[in-house]
């Protein structure tokens, strides 16, 4: 009878580690991500940027002086990257990734439409502590140096507000140290 039970709660561990294996790669919606059919007609939602013109101006500047503060995508040497809004109704973004060899990296990050923003960069391998862990003032460019390992990464991007959309973005970039 033990050995039937044993073989059960196998079964139940094994689902357990393959459904949370599964969504360690997940990454979380964002206010661009969702779209408008996915909230009930029911539910109160702020204006989207289809819905104000002038929240969709408001982003768009946004992401031109995020993208002016961080420079061009290197062509070589980019392990992870993400630019997110930020605030409002969206709280930020995570994404993970995978560091090619172990090594000094360069993290860069940036915000735009807000007051601060804060990021954390992690990797399991490293006992799950966090690597950067920052808020940082919007308006210009922060760089850190990081000693990463090779294997998975994640970097989460956020902003604590609530309320309506204010068109905040923020944006990182991890690089090979040099690039």
């Amino acid at each position: 009878m033990s050995g039937l039970g044993g073989t059960r709660q196998a079964r139940i561990l094994l689902a357990g580690l393959l459904v949370s294996g599964s969504m360690a790669g997940c990454e979380y919606a964002t206010e661009r991500d969702t779209p408008t059919d996915a909230v009930s007609p029911a539910t109160r939602r702020p204006p989207q940027p289809a819905d104000d013109p002038a929240l969709a101006a408001r982003i768009a500047s946004n992401r031109t002086k995020l993208d002016q503060l961080l420079g061009g995508a290197p062509a070589t040497g980019l392990v992870l990257a993400d630019s997110v809004l930020v605030g409002g109704q969206s709280m930020g973004s995570s994404k993970t990734g995978q560091v090619p060899a172990a090594g000094q990296y360069t993290v860069t990050f940036a915000c735009v439409g807000a007051p601060d923003a804060q990021l954390t960069v992690s990797q399991a391998n490293q006992g799950g502590s966090e690597i950067v862990e920052t808020a940082f003032d919007c308006g210009e460019v922060s760089e850190h140096a990081a000693k990463l390992e090779r294997g998975p990464i994640q970097a989460r991007l956020l902003r604590l507000e609530s309320g309506h959309p204010s068109g905040a973005v923020a944006g990182f970039r991890i690089t090979s140290r040099g690039r």
